[in-house]
This record gives structure tokens, C-alpha cells and sequence, in this order.
């Protein structure tokens, strides 16, 4: 093959690896549209206020994008709620809703049709992540409405110290660790460059989480069925 069928057939390559992440992307995300709006860029992401004031996909290829924080912590950690409107565009384009990492790596994303929801909860690792909304990439599509909403789940507290619900707590925690543990595993096999290094750092600070809850577990939990 000459050099010019080379760099065609590499060309051609790099095309369909570009298509594939784009997928899962907001189109300013790609530098596809000028942002006419503050957040329509994550480094343009605001916070997430709970105000009551309608959010709208206002402009063909516009995006929403909003930052939000790890909260390692389950005692408290916010769930974000997205609700479509009932506006449509002709073409049925469903609102795209992508929760993704601190490297701007898409992690989840949803496809909501009119009046539907999806609820999710704020990663349970420290740092800054980003949900960005659009219309699925379309570059023809405006108008679709939506509302977004923050709410915090508290502990419940009984009153009740007793030996049994102390112990059922820990051993709680433990499972909980080792789940944790074991999707930080995964993420770091999945994961390349940076993302890797941070699971990775994640895989280690887990090990020690679950050596301490295993202790607990052996400390409150003698005598106990």
C-alpha cells in the first residue's frame, strides 16, 4: 500500500473512534457550537440552586452544563432530579442528561422522552463532576423545558444504642466498603491515564477503609448473631 492509502485507511480510523465518543458527548463538549451562555461549557458550569425558574435547551445545539461535587460520605449525600417538560421537537429528539467524571469522561447518560424523570446520587468520591444536558446532539432542535432539583438524604436517627443495631451498622459499612472496593477495581481497569491514577489512588484509600471496618466489625460485633 503507498503512503497515500495509509493515511486514508488512518484517517478513516480516526473517524470512527471520533464518532463513537461523540456519542456520549454534549456537543460543546466537541467545540461543535458557540456557546451563547455561561454554562454552556464545563468550564462555564454553575451549581445547581433548586430555583424555580424554567431551564430550557434554548438554541439548537445548545447544552446545559452544571458542576457538581463527590460526596464520599453517604450520611447526606445530595440525589439531583431531572424533569423533562412536555415541549417536543418534531423529530422526537429526546433530552440527553451525561453525569461525567472530573476528566470529563461521560460515566452515565439518560434519554428522556416529555414528562419523564431520572433521579441519581452525587459520586461517592471527592472532586468536581458535571452533569450536562442537551437534546441529544441535535443540531436542529431548541425549545425542550426541564427542571432540576437537589435534595439531601439524611441518616435516620432512632434514639435507640444498642449493642445489636450498633453491630447490624458496621457490618452495614463493611459491605458497603467492600462493594466500593470492588467497583474502584473496575474502574481502574477501565480507565487509561489520569482516570486510571485516581481509581487507582481510590483501590488504595479502599483497602484501608475496609481493614478499618473489619476491625469494627470484630470489635462490636462479639457475641452478637
Amino acid at each position: 500500500m503507498d503512503a497515500r492509502g495509509t493515511r486514508r485507511k488512518g484517517l478513516r480510523r480516526g473517524a470512527v473512534t471520533l464518532a463513537a465518543v461523540a456519542l456520549a458527548l454534549p456537543a460543546a463538549a466537541l467545540g461543535q457550537s458557540a456557546p451563547d451562555t455561561a454554562n454552556d461549557h464545563a468550564n462555564g458550569a454553575q451549581a445547581i440552586d433548586n430555583a424555580n425558574h424554567p431551564l430550557m435547551i434554548d438554541r439548537p445545539g445548545d447544552s446545559d452544563w452544571y458542576a457538581i461535587a463527590g460526596f464520599p460520605n453517604p450520611d447526606g449525600r445530595p440525589t439531583y432530579t431531572i424533569i423533562r417538560g412536555d415541549v417536543t421537537c418534531a423529530d422526537g429528539t429526546p433530552l440527553r442528561v451525561t453525569l461525567l467524571n472530573p476528566e470529563l469522561r461521560p460515566m452515565r447518560w439518560w434519554l428522556l422522552q416529555p414528562s419523564r424523570a431520572i433521579s441519581f446520587s452525587a459520586p461517592d468520591h471527592d472532586g468536581r463532576y458535571y452533569i450536562a444536558i442537551d437534546a441529544d446532539g441535535s443540531p436542529t432542535c431548541s425549545g425542550l423545558d426541564y427542571a432540576l432539583r437537589v435534595t439531601a438524604v439524611l441518616a435516620q436517627q432512632t434514639g435507640t444504642d444498642t449493642r445489636s443495631l450498633i453491630c447490624n451498622g458496621e457490618r452495614g459499612s463493611l459491605r458497603a466498603a467492600q462493594h466500593k472496593l470492588s467497583a474502584d477495581r473496575a474502574g481502574a481497569r477501565r480507565y487509561h491515564g489520569a482516570a486510571r491514577a485516581r481509581y487507582e489512588r481510590y483501590v488504595r484509600a479502599d483497602k484501608r477503609t475496609v481493614a478499618s471496618r473489619q476491625r469494627a466489625v470484630s470489635r462490636d460485633c462479639r457475641g452478637v448473631r
